[in-house]
């Protein structure tokens, strides 16, 4: 307690944001922590684009590959 642990190969220090679930696990710093929110919020928004797309009458696979091309991403 109060020292660094290991865990499922990764090394976790007091203080460290450690997230889990099914998938795994990520062990985030806590100097970087405070990014989590904003991150999220432009993931979110991505992720509700999409999805507003594949259920629009404009959907194709060609336009949902330029949506979520690696260019796009960048936006």
């Amino acid at each position: 307690m109060g020292g660094p642990v290991d865990a499922a190969g990764m090394r976790i220090k007091t203080g460290d944001v450690v997230h889990g679930d099914r998938d795994g696990i990520v062990c985030i710093p806590p100097e970087i922590a405070e990014k989590i929110p904003e991150l999220a919020a432009h993931i979110h928004e991505q992720e509700r684009r999409v999805c507003a797309f594949c259920d629009s009458p404009d959907f194709s696979t060609a336009a949902l590959r330029a949506l979520i091309s690696p260019a796009e991403g960048r936006r």
